[in-house]
């Protein structure tokens, strides 16, 4: 059974993270949850009792979030729909302008996810990580010029 729960900083460590993630391990160690947590909204999944993922909106200011998700491998395809319905749910239910997605150049599952749901390639951002790793830049813009 899928349940999508409120967000607390612990389930991050609780989370056995894809290898396309591992790199953020370093981050859960300190205080990166617990800024998820106040940043804006967001959710942990659980699949049979063991957490399976987590995500959120970061809002950087009115208008202007960055989604973010850690996920185990084992989410599974339920997981995965019921994650895309509640982040369609906020895409929906928030004012916002522009919403960034930052993904590893190569991890193909999340540029397909960002990619379901309208989200264009703008740039790579070279030495981005805490460990300098490069990511792709993906957004999602609505309304103006």
């Amino acid at each position: 059974m899928i349940e999508i729960v409120p967000f607390i900083p612990s389930h991050l460590a609780l989370v056995d993270l894809q290898p396309a993630q591992a790199e953020a391990r370093a981050l859960i160690a300190g205080d990166y949850a617990a800024a998820l947590a106040e940043a804006g909204p967001a959710v942990s999944l659980a699949a049979d009792r063991q957490l399976r993922g987590c995500m959120g909106l970061a809002w950087q200011w009115p208008g202007r979030a960055v989604v973010w998700a850690m996920l185990s491998d084992r989410i599974g395809p339920s997981g995965m729909v019921a994650l895309s319905l509640r982040a369609a749910r906020w895409l929906d239910s928030h004012d916002w302008r522009r919403i960034e997605a930052h993904v590893a150049p190569d991890h193909a599952a999340g540029h397909r996810w960002v990619s379901l749901f309208g989200f264009i390639h703008e740039a790579r951002l070279r030495r981005y990580t805490p460990t300098g790793g490069d990511v792709d830049l993906y957004a999602l813009t609505r309304g103006g010029v």
